[in-house]
């Protein structure tokens, strides 16, 4: 029975347009001719709606193409109708009553012969014929659908005429739109480089125009050009759905940073860039594969969009609930076409609408935030006004207090002419650090107590400044960083202010006093050269051996009157003198060099300069004058052993033995001053950083003990020391009627064959009370138990490893280990300690350590004859 349809005209509605969804004749693989189809029988009746091959023939694979036929009956009496054919997504053919009405493409039996193009067509039914037969021949290689998107539409001409108006001026209004919010946006990212939302929002807003123009209702691309291929409409679409996709990840991110998870936005972004090639590159059929993947990620990235806004909504973000209603139109219109694409739902593409409604909504929420920002600006504007009432009294206001600041802090600013003259406006500070001669108008170079070659050089220097023949930062750098002002030193600091041609105008110079600086580089290259000289203490003995008989050759030299050879031995002795960072007198030779005339009392000077310095720091270095003359050695422990073991050898007196064992004995002692380092320093150093006054007083160091039997002992005496500063020693505030000045004492003596020290302070002393408190708390002891020890024994509990009464830890103790050291060293010599404690007077240690002779003690000893 052959397809047909009927159509009765009286019954059309004159304000819409109506499917033709009648089932067509297929002849598949047959591409027939209105001459020749009759000789044929169909396969099968189908809509001619996205047919899938698969659905009439088993041989779609090897045969793709067709032939289809209907046959209209018009009931007679009424106007002309239009049927309108969309888009065939294939080469096709279009018969009306055996003539040749549409001819897009060219339809082939093989594909390299096959030429495909695109654009809707209409067919006039005129009112004075009744039978209509439709032909249609499609071919289609590239894409798995044959047919177009949508079924056939008819309706009265001027309906149809009418409605194609309608959808195209919709269309145009939707595209300038987008085009205006477009632009809008991009010219806002160009003023506003840092705000990426607007560049993304104009992307997404380009992306929307693609498929406005694609698949909008006006089908305006077949407009702009009279056939489109197939290829390029599905990749201008697709291409334009991708670029739409990254676009508002990318600007919704930005938008809720802290509801959306980017996890979901980069999948988005990663599957639209994939999307994106594959439509410019791929073939039409790989792009129809890829196209439901690209669909169920929308599907799901918009389910997961949906989530976060609705919590942005919820976090009260602005104007999340407008954006909430635009993202649910976005995601309505992507599920109608994809129901569209799929065959699901006969439904018309809607997607450029909602995505226009959601420009619109954006617009809106645009219009919120200037309404929010004028807002504002008009609160600033007023404060503005209120400021600028009072902008005067305060510049005058800041620009005093800015002067006092200037005049008040410690180093000076002022400025000088071309002329080398200070220039008007200089801080008072400048008066304190160079006296009360500057003044405008002064020379700066008579500002300073420098020689006349040191005024040139600072001349020369200030002058090459200005002079702008080498770079600045060079100029700069030659003027002299330190001039002396009454016995100070002024650090010099100057930069280059220059006017509005580049020419140097004036020279800013900042003064500061290096006075106490300069002293402290000064104790610094002291020290250092006091180290280098312990480092080299033999040669250095003989340096100053020989650099005395050379002062007295000078002398002999000054009674004959050779000038000369006074001066060479000056010069050699500066240098060696320097060579050990002498500084001070190898300055005073110099000076001394300078004079035209050496007297007896410039020598006497620079050897008392030298002994001076001896004397000085004899406590370090121990160099007596008398004594230089002796010869220094340094004897190793084997040497001692080999000279122990010859004299036995060759059988020394017993009384010889002895006597050479004691001396080796007493070579290895030390003093007790020796192994106890710097413990002043130590002391003032805590004393300081706990807020209070402590005296170390410290009597019979000077003995000599036996330093391996007895540094560990010594060593740890620290440890009570420690525990006085921290604990026993009060602050001055609270040591009532006693000194604020606090005594730690030790004392050292011999008794017989015993060492007695005494460890102390005069403090608060120790609370027993306290002691048993902590001794039950960590379970030491039972509460009862406690209570059955004497004053002795609970005193005892403070030399146990780990008992503190500290509450806290502090740098100098606490920990509960210093007094179980001591115990320990005591108990390794067979000695015994005493604990003597008075509330509010203090706290002793005695130890009383046995004193026993051993052969050889210290395996490297330091022997020193004369």
């Amino acid at each position: 029975m052959e397809a047909s349809v009927r159509i009765e005209q009286g019954e059309l509605p004159t304000d819409r347009t109506l499917p033709l969804t009648a089932n067509w004749d297929v002849y598949w693989g047959k591409l027939l001719s209105p001459d020749s189809i009759d000789q044929h029988s169909p396969d099968v009746q189908a809509p001619f709606v996205s047919v899938v091959p698969e659905d009439v023939t088993a041989n779609f694979k090897q045969d793709r193409f067709a032939t289809y036929r209907l046959h209209i009956s018009l009931t007679p009496g009424a106007g002309a109708l239009q049927i309108l054919m969309p888009e065939i997504r294939a080469a096709s053919h279009l018969w009306v009553n055996g003539d040749l009405v549409m001819a897009h493409g060219r339809p082939a039996q093989q594909a390299p012969e096959q030429i495909t193009f695109m654009r809707p067509t209409t067919i006039d039914l005129s009112a004075d014929q009744t039978e209509y037969e439709l032909i249609i021949q499609v071919s289609s290689y590239g894409y798995h659908y044959m047919g177009p998107l949508t079924p056939l539409l008819y309706a009265p001409r001027s309906t149809m005429q009418a409605s194609i108006t309608q959808a195209r001026m919709r269309d145009l209004f939707v595209l300038s739109a987008i085009l205006i919010m477009a632009f809008y946006h991009l010219a806002i990212f160009l003023r506003r480089r840092d705000r990426r939302e607007a560049l993304y929002f104009a992307g997404f807003c380009i992306g929307v125009l693609g498929i406005t123009i694609v698949r909008g209702g006006g089908q305006l691309i077949f407009y702009l050009h009279p056939e489109v291929a197939t290829q390029f409409y599905y990749r201008l679409d697709f291409f334009s759905l991708s670029v739409a996709m990254i676009s508002i990840s990318y600007f919704v991110r930005l938008l809720y940073p802290r509801q959306i998870w980017w996890i979901v936005g980069k999948t988005n972004v990663i599957l639209s860039i994939l999307f994106m090639g594959c439509a410019i590159m791929a073939p039409g059929w790989i792009i129809e594969r890829f196209l439901p993947v690209m669909q169920l990620g929308i599907l799901i990235g918009g389910l997961f969009y949906l989530y976060n806004v609705i919590q942005a909504v919820r976090a009260g973000e602005p104007d999340a609930r407008l954006f909430l209603l635009g993202f649910v139109l976005i995601f309505f219109g992507a599920i109608n076409d994809i129901l569209r694409t799929n065959n699901l739902a006969l439904v018309p593409a809607i997607s450029h609408l909602t995505l226009f409604a959601f420009i619109f909504i954006q617009s809106v929420i645009l219009s919120n935030r200037f309404s929010r920002a004028f807002d504002q600006l008009e609160i600033a504007e007023g404060h503005i006004r209120q400021l600028n009432m009072g902008l005067e009294q305060k510049v005058e206001q800041r620009t005093r207090t800015i002067r006092m600041i200037l005049d008040h802090v410690q180093t000076g600013f002022l400025l000088i002419d071309r002329d080398l003259n200070v220039a008007e406006g200089f801080t008072r500070s400048c008066c304190f650090i160079l006296g009360p001669e500057v003044k405008q108008g002064v020379s700066f170079l008579e500002l300073f107590d420098v020689t006349e070659n040191e005024q040139a050089r600072l001349e020369l220097s200030l002058q090459q400044v200005f002079d702008d023949l080498m770079p600045a930062e060079a100029s700069l750098r030659q003027i002299p960083s330190r001039l002396r002002k009454d016995e100070r030193q002024i650090r010099i600091q100057a930069s280059d202010i220059r006017n509005q041609t580049g020419s140097i105008e004036h020279l800013l110079i900042t003064l500061t006093d290096a006075t106490e600086l300069a002293a402290m580089e000064r104790r610094v290259r002291h020290n250092e050269s006091l180290l280098k000289i312990m480092q080299s203490m033999l040669n250095f003995k003989v340096l100053i051996r020989e650099t005395l008989e050379q002062m007295s050759q000078a002398k002999v030299s000054l009674a004959g009157q050779d000038q000369d050879q006074i001066r060479l031995l000056l010069h050699t002795i500066k240098g060696n003198l320097a060579s050990y960072g002498l500084e001070d007198i190898a300055t005073l030779i110099h000076q001394i060099e300078d004079q035209r005339q050496i007297s007896q009392e410039n020598l006497d000077g620079i050897v008392g300069a030298i002994t001076g310095f001896l004397a000085n720091h004899h406590d370090l270095l121990h160099i007596d004058v008398d004594r230089l003359s002796e010869r220094h050695y340094q004897i190793g422990s084997n040497q001692l052993y080999q000279l122990h073991d010859a004299l036995q050898q060759q059988a020394v007196s017993a009384d010889a033995l002895i006597t050479v064992q004691h001396w080796i004995e007493d070579v290895q002692k030390v003093t007790i001053r020796d192994l106890l380092g710097p413990i002043e320093k130590m002391v003032q150093r805590f004393a300081n950083s706990l807020g209070k006054i402590i005296r170390l007083d410290c009597q019979g160091d000077e003995i000599l003990v036996d330093a391996e039997r007895l540094q560990t002992l010594i060593y740890s005496l620290v440890h009570l020391v420690r525990n006085s500063i921290d604990h026993g020693i009060e602050v001055p505030e609270a040591r009532g009627e006693k000194s604020q000045e606090a005594t730690i004492f030790m004392s050292f003596w011999l008794a017989g064959t015993s060492l007695c020290i005494d460890v102390g302070d005069d403090g608060r002393g120790i609370d027993s009370s306290l002691i048993k408190q902590k001794a039950v708390e960590v379970g030491l002891f039972e509460e009862s138990e406690i209570e059955h020890l004497d004053r002795q024994q609970v005193l005892a509990l403070i030399f146990r490893h780990g008992f503190s009464t500290a509450e806290d830890i502090s740098e100098i103790s606490g920990r509960g280990l210093g007094l179980a050291a001591v115990r320990e060293a005591v108990t390794e010599l067979d000695g015994t300690i005493e604990v003597v404690s008075t509330a509010g007077k203090g706290t002793s240690f005695h130890l009383r350590i046995p004193i026993e002779a051993e052969t050889f003690a210290d395996p490297d000893v330091r022997l020193v004859q004369g």
